[in-house]
């Protein structure tokens, strides 16, 4: 138990700025910004609920919160004490906004929402420091401990279960989340297949499963196989006329069990095509609760994807995919007619800005509530340490890489597509001005567009979903502009619309797209920043910046004039989380302990914030065969890993103290932490791969110093790299 802790602060920090340790260097006493004492460990004692609740007072930064909705004051605390048991062992440890905990060298992880438990391993009677914060407050933080079965188990407080159908047969996916409490390598069988776990971790593996529901609503067993033993998965089966029923799928990502709940219509008939609303989530709002809250509408069917966890990625990256790869299973799944709706509140308001600024061709409708347009206006960043000392060469480049989720900057790209916002006047949560200034914009560009005001409400209310006015302009607004427009500044992010792909730009991460009216066998096509491009459809001539082509499904390259190639050789920029995009395993040296925990922290992480799959290896486990007969992306953890000679020579390029993306043969990529100076691991954890997240991308390469501790990313170097890609014209 953890009765008595010390605390230190409060410090002034910036908003998802990791790298920065504030009580660094040590001292015996520092200074705040909140504050004119000075600041020391001080100690507290929990409640009788075992909560520690940190007394400080924030009236005066509150203010700043009245007109701007969350400000961005980020306080934090540092936190040390001993965490005490009456048995040795190994512990399940919930954490109630708690991320994780630091014993000795090693860090363990936690869930900063205390959705899911962490193994920590326990002697009796540990040192622990941790940190915790908050948006303009500390909200009372805990520990709940409880001991770990001896044996491998499964894990029940996460299980990725479908719904049925009654009377349907069903084949799909469960999610089974396995966990290892020893201190030794352990197999586990599911279903005749092992799969190996390292000490202190989970993994959440696919479950596949045939059966047919019965003819009524009520619960239906279903036993797998674990180890030899019967386990019991209970499968929840409905009607079509239920609130919602959660569909599963397998994510291209990394193979993990990603689910979606589905609103289907009234007197729902599988025989007919419906349209489709694809409704995101705001934080903290489980994708079955979203669902729940429409009514079953009559033209269409509802798709409410996860954003991988409640929590998410503000629906960009694995978010952004992961409502993609919900749409693309649902129309796989049921007839639809049409495209989609898309809407979202709150976070999901920005997600439907996102992914409408993202992809403007495919949707029907643009339809975001209580929406923030970028997470720096949203929670500015301010107050992150760079800011503070100047621009550097890499805060301007990581700048760049952020440009795709600042929406405002390609509202152009929704001058086709028709847009309704929904905002209500006393939303104490994203600010209206958000709204006001996304109408204003738009306006200005001449888009077709409503705002509906809701002056009296929130920023939520029952019956938002469903407000008449917002779907009666979502039916009834349509665009008339022969001309299409699309800009992107992220190729990796978004690189197609109006059937025109870009392929390379001449500036990477610039403003780049195109303007393109279609006439009868005639395409005319304006650019800014595009080296080459293709025309997915269209065949005919093509008029491109003043040159006329005849165009029969060739590659377009601009050298002075624009020429047509039917095998062409482009090049992009990789960045570091492009590795985290497909399968990937996590390979620690057998010869730097640190990097061990490292592995462990990375992937209990990702499982616990991303709902995915990774395996852990260490390199003595890494064959040749095993390398090159596999399609995973790999993340090698230590300068002193042990690799077969191709990946070593590839490996040995990469400096001292960096981490840096490496190509691999194949369509594959290496991600190597060549990390030497073990000051420098402390900075490691702020890179786990579900943190690189907005506000966060990294390019392709970072060279570490430990002046991050004060400096934040300012004193870091970085650099971009470039991945070559072959197209040969149809």
């Amino acid at each position: 138990m953890l009765d008595t802790v010390f605390i230190l602060g409060p410090f002034l920090a910036g908003v998802r700025e990791s790298f920065v340790t504030y009580n660094f260097p040590r001292k015996e006493y520092y200074r705040s910004p909140i504050t004119e004492k000075e600041i020391r460990w001080e100690p507290i004692v929990a409640d009788t609920d075992g909560y520690f609740r940190i007394k400080v007072d924030t009236s005066n930064l509150r203010l700043l919160n009245e007109e701007h909705g969350l400000a961005g004051i980020n306080l934090l605390f540092y936190v040390k004490g001993a965490l005490r048991v009456d048995i040795p062992g190994v512990y399940l440890i919930r954490g109630r906004r708690v991320s994780s905990l630091k014993i000795g060298n090693d860090r363990w992880a936690l869930n900063y929402y205390g959705d899911y438990e962490g193994l920590v391993p326990l002697n009796g009677e540990d040192s622990v420091e941790f940190a915790v914060g908050g948006l303009g407050r500390v909200r009372p933080f805990k520990l709940e401990l409880r001991k770990a079965p001896d044996t491998p188990f499964v894990y029940e407080g996460d299980l990725t279960l479908p719904d049925l159908i009654v009377g349907e047969k069903y084949e799909g996916y469960a999610g089974l989340t396995l966990a290892n409490p020893k201190r030794e390598v352990v197999w586990i069988d599911v279903q005749g297949k092992k799969y190996r776990l390292e000490p202190l971790s989970f993994l959440k593996v696919p479950v596949k499963i045939s059966v047919k529901a019965s003819p009524k609503p009520g619960t239906l067993k279903l036993h797998i196989s674990v180890n030899g033993h019967p386990y019991p998965l209970n499968l929840t089966v409905k009607k079509y006329s239920a609130p919602f029923v959660r569909r599963t799928f397998i994510s291209r990502i990394d193979s993990s069990v990603q689910y979606y709940a589905v609103k289907f219509p009234k007197d729902y008939n599988p025989r007919k095509p419906y349209g489709l609303v694809l409704s995101l989530h705001g934080a903290a709002v489980l994708a079955e609760r979203r669902c729940a809250a429409h009514k079953h509408r009559k033209r269409e069917i509802v798709i409410c994807p996860t954003n991988r966890r409640r929590w998410g990625f503000d629906w960009e990256d694995w978010g952004r995919l992961d409502a993609l790869e919900a749409l693309e299973n649902a129309k796989r799944n049921f007839k639809i007619k049409g495209k989609p709706f898309l809407m979202g509140t709150s976070m999901g308001g920005h997600g439907s800005w996102h992914l409408c600024t993202s992809y403007p061709s495919i949707w029907r409708a643009c339809m975001p509530a209580a929406a923030w347009l970028s997470i720096d206006l949203y929670i500015p960043t301010h107050l992150q340490r760079y800011r503070l000392f100047g621009k550097t060469p890499f805060v301007e480049l990581q700048e760049r890489l952020y440009q795709q989720t600042r929406t405002t900057q390609l509202f152009e790209n929704l001058l086709n597509l028709p847009v309704v916002i929904l905002q209500g006047g006393k939303d104490d949560n994203v600010p209206p001005f958000h709204a006001r200034l996304a109408s204003d914009i738009l306006d200005r560009f001449g888009a077709v567009y409503r705002l509906i005001w809701r002056a009296e409400k929130g920023h939520w209310w029952e019956g938002s979903v469903d407000d008449p006015d917002y779907w009666k302009w979502a039916y009834r607004l349509r665009v008339k502009r022969e001309e299409r427009t699309f800009y992107t500044y992220d190729l990796g992010v978004s690189d197609s619309a109006f059937g025109i792909r870009i392929l390379e730009t001449d500036k990477a991460f610039y403003r780049s797209g195109f303007r393109v009216v279609y006439g009868r066998r005639v395409a005319r096509i304006t650019t800014v920043n595009v080296r080459s491009l293709v025309l997915l459809k269209f065949r005919g001539k093509v008029v491109i910046d003043g040159d006329t082509l005849n165009y029969a499904g060739e590659v377009l390259v601009k050298y002075r004039r624009w020429k047509r190639m039917k095998k062409y050789i482009y090049r992009r920029p990789i960045l570091m989380r492009d590795v985290f995009f497909k399968p990937f395993i996590l390979i620690y040296s057998s010869r730097q302990p640190w990097s061990k925990n490292l592995a462990l922290y990375f992937a209990n992480t990702w499982w616990s914030y991303a709902n995915g799959k990774t395996y852990i290896l260490p390199d003595t486990a890494l064959t040749p065969d095993y390398v090159w007969s596999s399609d995973f992306n790999l993340v090698v953890l230590g300068s002193e890993v042990i690799l077969p000679s191709a990946l070593k020579t590839l490996k040995e390029r990469v400096k001292p103290n960096r981490i840096e993306v490496v190509p691999v043969k194949g369509n594959r990529l290496m991600l190597v932490y060549n990390i030497s100076d073990t000051s420098l691991v402390p900075l490691l954890y702020s890179m786990a791969p579900s943190f690189i997240r907005s506000v966060r991308t990294m390019p392709s390469w970072v060279e570490l110093n430990e002046k991050a501790k004060i400096y934040g990313i300012g004193a870091l170097r970085g650099g971009l790299k470039t991945k070559t890609y072959f197209w040969m014209g149809n």
